[in-house]
């Protein structure tokens, strides 16, 4: 073989190895697969989350309006606020103060005086909580992430605290508290806040037996009740 063929095969072989703006080529087109593949799968996820949000506020909608239907039957409401009054009657009467229920179309009243002043409280539907209660409901309902034990649980106790204790002792206060920022936004705001904290109380501390990477939200498909 002579000089001027071995030169040119020396030309091709070099001519053939990849240079540097090869693996730079190379790079960013791995780049660009690698990133479009990512930004799929965050997309896909995103859509997930979307999905498995707008889910959660259907079922809760639905929970709580079904909920809010059976509190308004007059039997039900009936219940609800007379249990209201008499455990508001008993912290009324553990804080010195004088007081009667008395019943007026069968809706009960709390009838005293706080410091000379008379107080005749009706018992309605702000009052007790029905729109609260039904909240709490749809809540824990619409959680299935969580097993239905969990969630009975969760809701039963809720119920008996704020049935029994929170609300009751909130009744009395804004009565003991005669006054218009206790009665006309404290007392709104109070049972609220406090079903959500509850909420929030509940879910993470059921966390521990939850389904969720089996069935329901973790999938994000059809729930199990």
């Amino acid at each position: 073989m002579n000089d001027l063929a071995k030169n040119d095969l020396d030309l091709d072989s070099i001519a053939r190895r990849p240079t540097l703006l090869d693996y730079k080529r190379a790079d960013e087109s791995r780049e660009a697969r690698y990133g479009s593949e990512s930004g799929g799968g965050a997309k896909h996820a995103l859509e997930k989350e979307l999905r498995r949000g707008a889910e959660f506020v259907g079922w809760f909608a639905a929970f709580a309006l079904a909920a809010f239907l059976v509190l308004s039957i007059g039997e039900v409401a009936g219940v609800l606020a007379g249990i209201a009054a008499a455990q508001s009657s008993v912290f009324l009467s553990a804080a010195g103060v004088q007081n009667s229920i008395s019943f007026v179309n069968g809706v009960p009243h709390l009838i005293g005086s706080v410091s000379g002043a008379a107080f005749d409280a009706e018992i309605a539907d702000l009052c007790w909580g029905k729109l609260e209660f039904a909240v709490l409901f749809g809540i824990i309902a619409a959680s299935f992430d969580r097993s239905r034990k969990q969630r009975a649980l969760g809701f039963a106790a809720g119920f008996v605290f704020f049935a029994l204790f929170f609300n009751p002792a909130r009744i009395a206060l804004s009565l003991i508290w005669a006054s218009p920022l206790v009665h006309d936004v404290l007392f709104r705001v109070t049972l609220a806040a406090a079903i959500a904290f509850y909420y929030f109380l509940w879910y993470a501390l059921s966390a521990r037996g939850a389904r969720g990477s089996k069935r329901g939200y973790g999938k994000g498909g059809f729930f199990e009740l």
